[in-house]
């Protein structure tokens, strides 16, 4: 439930999982750890854990490992966060490098929540001292503080690169020199900052395409420069393949794109990454800039995203296929909050889009789940309070708790389909326009994968349980048939309101042709329940559903064709 994983994320830009393992290669440090490597591949961990290169410079070979590992860790924290990059182990021998990380730590749910206001807080009181602390962290050039979307400042930074230590190496070894404009805000519209990476991009002895930072020039040294060997650098997200959703937006700008600073289109960051001339960096792909995406911050941005039209802002902003207000609501209260949402997954079961996907062969889904905004006012709220800010308005309504008409159910239908030639499994999106960028990353054979925000996170459709589960989305998005589903992980976010002995059975769950589980009378101690209610109008739509379709199906009637005399 995103309402969940609103306190998973923390927007704090200055204690992000961007920067761990900060190290270049160290001959005293080859092969120390060999028994951990074995122990990882007993424990059939090597594959998430572990990468192998076959570079010839083994500098190279570090950087390499650095970047592939780095989304192998943001992968096994892809529901959350990393606040530990944990220990960089390598052994190269012969040309093969083989490294992996080790005593990594993925964030809480509740550690976060408590960050959120503290962290705004913080930056409004020393934003000077706090940007030079990131910018050191994790080895941007510069960063500022700005106002609005104007990051004006960064894009002249970038103009001042060319004899720099990192410009040279660059021109050695025949590579593209490049800036990435970051612009990013720290829980608040008013905590909003840039910041600017330098990255060379250069074809590798082994023809690969690889990205080197200033840190990464032989003999760098600079006391700007904070080392942590438990880091990652910026530069190992410039592929953007985190969550955006309370964390990072690493997407980087095209300065100059638009004649207002504010409307500045970001680069497609994989074209932008890879590069390696002039000619290719004019091509590369841009999106437009939308200030509804991932912006909660704004003001602005969030009366729209909460008022009368915010259907259309939620879909068009990131193609959701239904999206409804929860309504206020006791959190407290053991009770559903994503019904509407199943509803309209109840009717879409039966839609063009799922009757063409399972007329070509694919397996119809659909994902719910929640998603509660509302933190984004409680902190402006508490910023005026603390005479940090001008003005706060309360849209929301929330007290105590009592949740207010923030929140929202979400669902997305999709069609995942097969692909024998590659052995590959891909998914097909009722709706096709949206930004890819911003969701979770995760495992489809050998290669990671992008996964939308708006099927970042899905909901188990069991309704026998009062709260819902979420399902473990790479189980859920790779599922090619019913018994694929029945066999999904779940995990809820307090236990004690799950109900083992209403749990559904794998041979049950079989049988099921539907997403959803209306729960059999039988197994409904009180029929005058909210669960059993729910259910009864759950049955109920269903029958009209069923009923309607068979109106729909006509017999067919064999033509009466003209004898022949």
């Amino acid at each position: 439930m995103w309402d969940r994983y609103i306190v998973l994320i923390s927007t704090l830009a200055f204690c992000r999982p961007e920067d761990y393992w900060i190290e270049v290669f160290d001959e005293d440090k080859n092969c120390q750890s060999e028994e951990i490597m074995k122990k990882l591949e007993e424990e059939n961990k090597f594959e998430t854990h572990c990468s192998i290169n076959y570079k010839i410079d083994p500098n190279e070979a570090i950087i390499d490992c650095k970047q592939d590992l780095a989304e192998r860790l943001l992968h096994g924290c892809r529901d959350t966060r990393v606040t530990k990059g944990g220990d960089l182990i390598y052994c190269r021998s012969a040309e093969k490098t083989t490294c992996c990380f080790t005593h990594y730590k993925c964030d809480s749910m509740n550690s976060v929540s408590k960050n959120m206001f503290k962290n705004a807080e913080n930056f409004l009181k020393n934003k000077k001292a706090l940007l030079e602390d990131y910018r050191r962290r994790y080895g941007y050039k510069t960063c500022h503080a700005i106002k609005g979307y104007d990051a004006t400042k960064c894009a002249r930074d970038c103009r001042k690169l060319k004899n720099t230590p990192l410009a040279k190496e660059c021109a050695r070894r025949k590579g593209m020199l490049k800036c990435c404009i970051r612009r990013d805000k720290v829980n608040c519209d008013e905590c909003r900052f840039c910041c600017t990476l330098p990255f060379c991009t250069f074809m590798s002895t082994h023809r690969d395409l690889t990205q080197l930072v200033e840190s990464d020039v032989p003999g760098y040294k600079n006391k700007r420069f904070k080392d942590d060997a438990s880091k990652l650098r910026g530069i190992d997200f410039i592929h953007s393949r985190n969550l955006f959703y309370q964390g990072s937006d690493t997407r980087c700008l095209k300065p100059w794109s638009h004649k207002n600073p504010h409307m500045w289109r970001h680069y497609w960051p994989d074209d932008f990454a890879y590069a390696l001339s002039k000619r290719q960096l004019d091509g590369a792909r841009s999106t437009e800039f939308d200030v509804r995406f991932f912006n909660f911050e704004d003001p602005v941005v969030f009366k729209k995203m909460t008022g009368k039209h915010y259907a259309k802002h939620f879909k068009e902003t990131f193609g959701f296929d239904f999206v409804a207000k929860v309504g206020k609501h006791n959190a407290k209260k053991n009770i559903r909050t994503d019904v509407k949402c199943t509803k309209s997954c109840l009717m879409a079961e039966q839609s063009k889009f799922a009757k063409h996907c399972r007329k070509h062969k694919g397996f119809f889904k659909c994902c719910i789940n929640t998603l509660d905004v509302s933190p984004y006012e409680w902190i402006r709220l508490k910023l005026k309070r603390s005479k940090l800010i001008r003005s706060a308005r309360n849209i929301c309504g929330t007290r105590g708790h009592e949740t207010g008409t923030c929140q929202f159910c979400t669902a997305t239908f999709l069609c995942t389909k097969y692909n024998r030639l590659t052995g590959t499994v891909w998914q097909s999106y009722k709706s096709k326009k949206f930004n890819p960028l911003g969701g979770v990353v995760i495992k489809n054979n050998t290669n990671f994968v992008r996964v939308p925000f708006k099927a970042s996170f899905c909901d188990k459709q069991d309704y026998c349980q009062m709260k819902s589960e979420a399902m473990d989305i790479s189980m859920f998005l790779n599922a090619r048939y019913q018994q694929d589903m029945c066999r999904i992980t779940s995990s809820a976010e307090d236990r004690k309101h799950v109900q083992d002995d209403l749990s559904e059975g794998l041979d049950e769950c079989k049988k099921r042709q539907s997403n959803i589980r209306i729960c059999p009378r039988k197994l409904l101690q009180d029929g005058n329940s909210p669960l059993a209610r729910i259910n009864a109008v759950l049955g109920r739509l269903r029958s009209e559903r069923n009923k309607k379709q068979g109106r729909k199906i006509k017999p067919k009637t064999k033509k009466k064709g003209n004898k022949q005399t």
